[in-house]
């Protein structure tokens, strides 16, 4: 109820500013495609990348994202008029993901990568965490722009914490 006042969102989405995301394209990997809601999904807000089912928590990460506060306006996103690209993070390998990534850059015209998964505490050994893994280093094409792979950069946004309040 408190993140949009927390960060200044309304402020910003007042007068003068009046930012509100227009022309702001985001793409999305999660646990699941985002769709279903009101606040996402109507006159082309919302592109399914890949459509592997729903996940409530893509929808509510969206949500916070852009809703567009049609149910409640107290509730929108932070950029309620931009656009979303979703995506479902199970990729097969890093070929698939550099693959998403270079199309909702080159043809959806994504400006932000965000990400609401990780490793899971309990299932993955400590070890793990905070090491540089496969997958980091296509993180790495994707954010410098590998230019024989991509053909733009993006930056990419992961959630600091996703696991519950022992291991946020």
């Amino acid at each position: 109820d408190d993140s949009r006042a927390l960060i200044g969102a309304n402020k910003l989405q007042e007068p003068p500013y009046n930012l509100r995301g227009e022309g702001f394209t985001a793409a999305i990997w999660d646990g699941g495609s985002v769709k279903f809601h009101p606040d996402l999904n109507y006159s082309g807000k919302t592109i399914l990348g890949e459509d592997n089912g729903v996940s409530a928590h893509a929808v509510h990460v969206a949500g916070t994202m852009l809703g567009g506060g049609k149910v409640n306006d107290q509730y929108r996103g932070i950029a309620p008029d931009s656009r979303l690209v979703s995506y479902d993070f199970f990729f097969s390998d890093g070929q698939e993901l550099l693959n998403e990534t270079n199309k909702s850059v080159s043809i959806y015209n994504a400006a932000v990568s965000q990400n609401s998964w990780g490793l899971d505490p309990s299932k993955e050994p400590k070890s793990k965490f905070g090491d540089y893994l496969d997958f980091s280093t296509i993180y790495d094409e994707i954010v410098n722009g590998n230019k024989r792979k991509l053909s733009s950069n993006i930056p990419v946004v992961f959630s600091a914490g996703n696991s519950g309040p022992l291991y946020s």
